[in-house]
């Protein structure tokens, strides 16, 4: 579904984004718009104010004082409250606090509250339902970087499209157009008017978000999103993952959902590559462009998931084998399957002969030891080397030959295989 609410309030060139932009305003989570000085971050979100009929208000907060936004103190009645003046941040239902990046570390945490939790100083800012943030991408001059875990509180970190993006005759319309921000503007510029189809679009939007939660989309999302952590081991984007974001990723796939109007979707997995350049805060705090890395998630991804359904039903010797084809991948599922076996009625012959070809996989993985770092703790690996000890130096321990192997040793792998998988 394409939107042209953008266009209308003067915004242009902004198309690709736009549908971003918008599943930002259903989910009333925090954007940051990340763009060179002047590419319009301001202009869009006074537009969008106005727009929507909201009370809103602009902070820069590389200079804004901090009492400025809270307003004066007033100890009059014996308890604290705070006095609104013209700029403080009360009754603001949408606030766009500019140059987070060239502000100092002590006004970023500042601003880390309110971008959180939209309160101030542990009060509620009640009125508080949009929070856009905009700064510079990291490498400008005066840029002294934004903090992750203030970068980590925007849901979508949308990168905006500058001059070089723009086709000529959206140029054309930008060089030509006077806008109510320009000086000729307050008195010959177009203004923009409240749009009351905007206003119920966002509405709509919101209640298709709300069936989407918990629907079979949202189910599709949520198995795609458990798998991310480890499909993306060894790539930048294993630092910008944590809980937090992945959560974010999911609300923000289906609020992008809900704008577009997708009905049926049977592949989730294009969806998200599409979405990742906007839900991860990659171009927030790396210079480098984000699509190579995504090709490389792309190439991983197919062999992966075909890969991980199978060895949900594979047998343990149908994982070992797969395992010397260099599949590294067996690791988590290696370790589930040895946790069945170990709780299973064997006798123990069987539980011999399974212990042996698991324990002999996870001494081959003892030699990828940079791999092994990435999957399991430092007291786990210390395991599997007491393992190899205790095994190498056994010799009545004999090891998978042919098909057979003497059980002498299994009580002792037993003990080291479940303090593994523990």
């Amino acid at each position: 579904m394409k939107h042209d609410f953008l266009s209308r309030i003067g915004v242009v060139g902004w198309e690709e984004i736009e549908p971003y932009l918008l599943a930002g305003l259903v989910l009333r989570e925090p954007v940051l718009l990340v763009g060179a000085p002047g590419t319009g971050k301001t202009f869009v979100a006074i537009a969008l104010g106005k727009a929507l009929g909201l009370n809103y208000h602009v902070y820069d907060a590389s200079k804004g004082m901090f009492e400025d936004i809270i307003g004066f103190p007033d100890y009059s009645d014996g308890k604290v409250r705070y006095v609104p003046t013209e700029l403080s941040i009360w009754e603001r239902e949408l606030i766009f606090v500019d140059e987070i990046s060239r502000a100092s570390p002590e006004m970023q945490n500042k601003w880390l509250e309110i971008i959180r939790s939209r309160s101030v100083m542990g009060i509620p800012v009640k009125t508080l339902k949009y929070i856009i943030g905009g700064m510079n991408p990291p490498g400008y001059l005066g840029v002294v970087g934004i903090d992750l875990a203030l970068v980590d509180r925007f849901a979508w970190i949308i990168r905006v499209p500058n001059s070089l993006d723009f086709e000529k005759e959206n140029l054309r319309e930008v060089i030509s157009t006077i806008t109510f921000m320009d000086h000729l503007g307050s008195e010959t510029g177009r203004d923009v008017q409240k749009m009351e189809e905007l206003v119920s679009f966002l509405k709509e939007a919101e209640d298709a978000l709300k069936k989407l939660v918990n629907s079979d989309i949202d189910k599709k999302v949520q198995d795609f999103l458990i798998e991310f952590p480890l499909l993306v081991q060894g790539t930048p984007f294993e630092e910008l993952i944590n809980n937090r974001r992945l959560s974010m990723m999911r609300r923000c796939i289906l609020s992008y959902i809900a704008v577009s109007g997708l009905k049926d979707i049977q592949d989730i997995k294009d969806t998200v590559f599409k979405l990742l350049p906007y839900i991860l805060p990659w171009y927030a705090v790396k210079i480098e462009p984000i699509e190579d890395y995504i090709a490389v998630l792309k190439e991983r991804l197919d062999p992966y998931f075909e890969f991980n359904t199978y060895l949900k039903t594979a047998s343990l010797t149908e994982m070992y084998n797969k395992f010397w084809e260099g599949h590294t991948y067996v690791l988590p599922f290696l370790l589930e399957k040895i946790k069945k076996i170990l709780i299973e009625e064997r006798d123990d012959e069987q539980n011999g002969a399974l212990m042996a070809i698991a324990a002999q996989m996870l001494l081959e993985l003892q030699k990828r030891k940079n791999e092994l770092l990435q999957m399991l703790p430092p007291e786990k690996i210390k395991l599997i080397d007491n393992l190899f000890i205790d095994i190498t130096k056994d010799a009545s321990f004999e090891w998978w030959e042919g098909r057979e192997v003497n059980v002498k040793g299994f009580p002792r792998v037993k003990e080291l295989l479940e303090q593994i998988v523990a």
